[in-house]
């Protein structure tokens, strides 16, 4: 009885294969996939030689993207909380500067650009735009800790950016540089996500 036992139920042996769908689910979800610590991706990244290159532009894209960010984000909050102030001291800045020499040419360079910038341009501007670079640097932040998520805050805020600039200021406003310039950002972070394997349409439909 004990044989018969043992000839229906074969204990399974060292070299019998995985089932198929069990090591399907094993190459999807590999560890250093999910359960990878932070500090482990980075150091995986780091010196893997298949993602060293890309992993290296990557960073250097964010700490542009960090500065640039950080940058817009404190000018537009400065100009909304100050924006009353500087128009009413614009006429005193204006008598002083002409009343200086050597200034006055400059002055009258860029008395057009300080014009629009301090009369023309809505204090809802400045507000809106804060808040959309903030929402931007806190994507780069998030794709620094290797969180897909984060370009989706960054490419959203980049878009609507461009999209509030044009409703407020005008095309004319519009410089087609900086418009380049994000293109080119969104499209270099999206590829180096890829092939880092942070952000892959494979990825994507195993987390929906």
């Amino acid at each position: 009885m004990d044989e018969n036992n043992t000839t229906n139920n074969p204990l399974p042996s060292d070299n019998q294969s995985p089932n198929n769908d069990d090591y399907q689910q094993h190459n999807d979800y590999e560890p250093h996939r999910d359960s990878e610590s932070y500090d482990d991706k980075v150091y995986r990244l780091k010196t893997d030689s298949a993602t060293r290159s890309s992993f290296f532009l990557f960073r250097i894209l964010l700490v542009f993207s960090i500065i640039g960010s950080g940058t817009n984000c404190l000018s537009n909050l400065s100009m909304g909380l100050m924006l009353p102030a500087f128009q009413q001291q614009y006429p005193m800045l204006e008598q002083t500067m002409q009343s200086n020499t050597q200034m006055a040419e400059m002055f009258e360079m860029m008395k057009a650009h300080y014009e629009q910038v301090i009369f023309d341009t809505p204090r809802a501007y400045y507000i809106i735009a804060f808040v959309l670079y903030a929402i931007s640097l806190a994507g780069v932040i998030m794709m620094w800790r290797l969180r897909k998520n984060g370009f989706h805050y960054y490419a959203v805020a980049q878009l609507l950016i461009i999209i509030v600039t044009i409703l407020y200021l005008g095309k004319a406003y519009m410089n087609i540089g900086n418009l380049m310039f994000t293109i080119l950002f969104l499209v270099l972070y999206l590829s180096l996500l890829r092939s880092l394997g942070i952000y892959s349409p494979k990825q994507e439909g195993n987390h929906q």
